[in-house]
């Protein structure tokens, strides 16, 4: 063995460097990163919004234990590669055809801030999940079922005496509720329970809705910015595209090729920023891609390995002027997972 043998031989043990460090790194030695404008916007507005939303979706996941130890947050860049890498990822990662007589079971656990008091010491975090049972034959109506208070958990001893006085409801019998043929969907699995049919949109997505949409990146993106729908007004464009995308994923009946679509759409849109890695409800590992807005930035958690959707949170930003809240706080957040199943529920 020679010299030259040797020095090939240097350093053979040292793994391979992320790819996404390198894509900043780049990006860092080539072209300073831009300041990113701020809107004149008072910050409560936004956490209202987001609060709402919440709230009208059913069940948000908001963990008020639980602190948000992001590392710093990536660049455009970063979270354009890794959407690019996740889209092409899901080529190879098709969804599983559902049998006739069989169903795709999806279900979204969930849990979300309840501040009773505007001492964030003083509060709870109140677990929830949906299911949803979706037939081998395309369409908008299937069962669904949601139980509400699968469990509270409280910082401390203290604010579980403070909440039996402030928020009896906190202490209710788990509700379940069963509806069948429900017509729409909405990003966590709330239950429709209205016989009438409801307006298509990207927060309660029928097959019809989804099927139309653009598969083109560039098309798909227009559409997420123009659509107002359920955002309020005036909101910048790129919030709408974000917030739409988050939404719609969040239901977990976007298709395979439509979910590869938006993620090549949301690898467009300015500000959005690649963080580390986050564990979901039900413990799986995940990337979050975030976007920050005034008081909240929201997070979409994406498998690195097979592009899989796996949820979202929603997370309180330096700046907050939100009662009860502190930064860091995963003010809402959600798991989604399927599986294919030969049951569902019977409805009552």
């Amino acid at each position: 063995m020679t010299e030259i043998d040797l020095l090939k031989r240097v350093r053979d043990d040292v793994p391979d460097p992320d790819p996404y460090v390198l894509a900043r790194t780049r990006r860092l030695l080539t072209a300073p990163e831009p300041a990113k404008p701020r809107r004149a916007v008072p910050p409560r507005v936004l956490v209202a919004s987001g609060l709402a939303l919440t709230l009208a979706g059913g069940f948000l996941i908001a963990d008020v234990v639980t602190r948000n130890h992001a590392a710093p947050l990536g660049a455009t860049a970063d979270a354009g590669t890794f959407l690019s890498d996740a889209a092409a990822r899901i080529g190879s990662n098709p969804d599983t055809p559902i049998p006739p007589g069989h169903f795709r079971q999806i279900t979204v656990q969930s849990s979300t801030i309840d501040t009773f008091t505007a001492n964030p010491d003083l509060r709870a975090t109140v677990f929830s999940r949906g299911d949803k049972w979706i037939p081998a034959t395309p369409t908008a109506r299937y069962v669904q079922q949601g139980t509400k208070l699968v469990r509270v958990e409280f910082p401390s001893a203290a604010a579980r005496t403070a909440a039996r006085k402030l928020a009896p409801e906190l202490f209710a019998t788990p509700g379940r509720t069963t509806t069948g043929y429900a017509i729409c969907s909405d990003p966590v699995g709330a239950l429709n329970q209205s016989s009438t049919r409801c307006a298509a949109s990207w927060t309660t997505p029928t097959p019809d809705f989804l099927a139309k949409l653009p598969r083109d990146p560039d098309a798909l993106l227009a559409a997420l910015r123009a659509d107002t729908t359920g955002v309020g007004h005036p909101s910048p464009p790129d919030f709408r595209a974000f917030l739409h995308l988050s939404t719609v994923l969040g239901s977990g009946l976007v298709p395979a090729d439509l979910r590869a679509a938006l993620y090549r759409a949301g690898a467009k849109i300015p500000g959005v920023q690649l963080l580390d890695d986050v564990v979901t409800l039900d413990g799986r590992h995940g990337r979050a891609i975030g976007f920050t807005d005034q008081d909240i930035r929201k997070e979409l958690i994406i498998s690195p390995a097979n592009g899989a959707f796996l949820g979202g949170q929603d997370v309180i930003v330096p700046g907050h002027h939100a009662p009860g809240l502190r930064t860091g706080d995963v003010l809402s957040a959600y798991a989604v997972s399927t599986r294919i199943t030969a049951t569902q529920p019977a409805v009552r």
